[in-house]
C-alpha cells in the first residue's frame, strides 16, 4: 500500500511538473517563437540588402569598366588614324624639298640647298625641350648649351631641308601623341568617382 501511495503521489508529482512545463512553454514558447522569427526576418532583410549592394557594386564595376574600355578603344583609334598621317606626310618629305616651280604649270626646278646653322638646331631643340635657364638641368645638359654670342652658334651644321622636315614631322608626331595620353587621361579622371575637377 504504501507503494501504492508512493506511486500515486510520484504520479501527482509528475503530472503537475509536466502540466508546469506545458504552461511555461504555451506561455513563453509564442515570445520566444516571435522574438527568433524576427531576428531570422532581420537577417533575411540583411543578407537581401547586402546582395542587392553587391549586384549594384558589380553594375557599377561593370559600367565603369565600359567606359573604360571606350577611352581605351577611342585613343587607339585615334593613335592610329595619327600614325596613317604622319606615315604619309614622311613619304612627302623628298618631294617637297627636292624641286619647286616658279609659277602654277612651270617646270619644276631643283631646290637650292638650305644651310643650317648650330644656332638654329639649338634654337629648334630648346623649343622642343625647355631646359631651365638657372644650370639645374644637370653637366650633360650644359655641356650641349653654346653661348649663343660665340662664333660657333653660326657655323653651318650640314643638315639638309628632308633631315630638318623629317625631324619636324615626327616631333609633331609625338606632340598628337601626347595630346591624346593627356585628353584619354583627363576622360579617365571623369569616371572616378567625383570626376576630374
Amino acid at each position: 500500500m504504501i507503494w501504492a501511495w508512493l506511486v500515486g503521489k510520484v504520479g501527482k508529482l509528475v503530472a503537475a511538473a509536466i502540466a508546469a512545463v506545458v504552461l511555461v512553454l504555451a506561455v513563453v514558447g509564442p515570445f520566444w517563437l516571435a522574438y527568433h522569427m524576427g531576428w531570422t526576418a532581420r537577417d533575411a532583410q540583411a543578407l537581401h540588402e547586402a546582395k542587392d549592394a553587391r549586384i549594384a557594386a558589380l553594375a557599377q564595376l561593370l559600367a565603369f569598366g565600359e567606359q573604360v574600355n571606350g577611352i581605351v578603344g577611342d585613343y587607339v583609334l585615334r593613335r592610329g588614324q595619327g600614325e596613317i598621317v604622319y606615315r604619309t606626310l614622311k613619304q612627302e618629305v623628298p618631294r617637297v624639298v627636292t624641286v619647286y616651280r616658279t609659277a602654277p604649270g612651270a617646270a619644276p626646278q631643283p631646290l637650292p640647298q638650305c644651310l643650317f646653322t648650330r644656332g638654329f638646331l639649338r634654337v629648334w631643340d630648346a623649343a622642343l625641350m625647355p631646359r631651365p635657364a638657372d644650370g639645374a638641368g644637370g653637366a650633360d645638359q650644359a655641356a650641349e648649351h653654346t653661348d649663343p654670342t660665340d662664333g660657333d652658334d653660326l657655323i653651318a651644321e650640314g643638315l639638309d631641308q628632308q633631315t630638318v622636315l623629317v625631324n619636324h614631322v615626327e616631333n609633331a608626331e609625338l606632340t598628337h601623341n601626347d595630346r591624346l595620353q593627356c585628353a584619354a587621361a583627363i576622360e579617365f579622371l571623369k569616371t572616378l568617382p567625383g570626376g576630374a575637377r
